[in-house]
């Protein structure tokens, strides 16, 4: 009997000594393959330390409570979750044989393989981001209005906007570019529930992917307009959408914020983990080379300098914007806007080069 007790007292010292030493944060893990068409995929991703990056990025600029495992395993189904029993995330092998072959199906010989393979790593970072923001939800309770998948998406753009990736959000619209212009796949999967009863595409729990896609693209033109103007053109946002993403990825920001305080490093760099972040260079521009643009676009027909005539004076516009990013404003005026400053609108401009809109605007806003 004394051998049976102390055997129990050691395997309880040993299993509580185990739970104070286990770590708090993101691990990797990996399965081997079951078969021969995952195994280069199993082989690309642990040799190329893909997960080993994302747990290091995701440990630099989150702070969690418990041992979170994201997995790579074979599952029998292109897919990639969340399970909420073991708070883990599992991305599957299958899915990223599906996704290359997808990619290469529908593009062809349209891109270069190397381009094709990092819209292919883009969008595998963009699944697992989006399976941790269904963790973050689950785990701390955060509250959700509206679906949960549309919440995931947003954070997974959120840490990719604002921690250095947003040339990998780019490339992951692509893929969703992809199954967007698909349309076949949607006609298939409205035939098949007319014919079976099963719920079609509308009744899924994610937002239909050209809804996905023109989220994506809209908060990351919110961030970065030079960086996603392309895309806006491309996917054919809607002017007035496009004219009001800066104020959506400026309230997706604020309320991810909010809602994960200090769990959230906001500080992090994207590159390293020192303790201040860069301080930004404030841009010079002089008056007379901002004049000068603005008279030979014509802005001065309807904005004089310290009286209203058409439209609001400069020293309004200075006033109304001092301090605002110099994208958001030159994503307004390529657009054009109504109802700011009455019923008159401003008509879009787009004959003014980028980098002489930026000289009075850089002026504007700095005056």
């Amino acid at each position: 009997m004394r051998g049976i007790r102390l055997r129990s007292i050691i395997c309880a010292a040993f299993l509580l000594c185990a739970t104070c030493l286990a770590r708090a944060d993101f691990q990797q893990v990996y399965w081997p393959a079951k078969t021969q068409i995952e195994q280069p995929y199993a082989a690309d991703l642990k040799n190329g330390q893909v997960l080993e990056k994302l747990t290091a990025a995701l440990n630099r600029f989150l702070k969690v409570d418990d041992r979170i495992e994201i997995t790579a395993k074979s599952c029998g189904t292109p897919n990639a979750f969340y399970d909420s029993r073991f708070k883990s995330i599992t991305l599957c092998y299958e899915l990223l044989a599906f996704n290359d072959a997808k990619l290469k199906r529908f593009f062809k010989n349209k891109l270069p393989s190397q381009q094709l393979y990092d819209i292919y790593n883009a969008e595998l970072i963009f699944v697992v981001l989006h399976e941790v923001g269904h963790g973050m939800i689950d785990i701390y309770k955060l509250p959700v209005l509206g679906r949960e998948e549309d919440a995931a998406d947003k954070f997974a753009a959120f840490m990719l906007l604002n921690y250095g990736g947003e040339k990998v959000l780019k490339r992951a619209t692509l893929f969703f570019q992809d199954t967007a212009i698909a349309k076949f796949d949607k006609f298939v999967d409205q035939k098949w529930a007319q014919i079976n009863g099963a719920s079609s595409v509308y009744g899924d729990e994610h937002s239909l992917d050209q809804q996905r896609l023109a989220n994506l693209v809209c908060w990351g033109y919110g961030k970065n307009q030079t960086e996603f103007f392309q895309l806006v053109e491309q996917i054919k946002l809607p002017p007035r959408r496009a004219s009001m993403c800066s104020e959506e990825t400026e309230k997706m920001n604020r309320d991810i914020k909010a809602l994960f305080g200090e769990r959230l490093n906001v500080n992090a760099s994207p590159t390293s983990t020192a303790n201040a972040t860069p301080q930004p260079t404030i841009p010079t521009v002089n008056k007379d080379a901002a004049l000068a643009v603005a008279q030979k676009y014509a802005c001065t027909v309807c904005h004089k300098m310290d009286e209203r005539l058409i439209g609001p004076s400069m020293k309004e516009l200075s006033a109304k914007f001092r301090g605002t990013s110099i994208d958001t404003l030159a994503s307004k005026v390529r657009r054009g806007s109504s109802g700011q400053w009455g019923a008159i609108p401003m008509p879009p401009q787009q004959v003014i080069s980028d980098d002489e809109l930026r000289t009075v605007l850089t002026w504007l806003t700095a005056n």
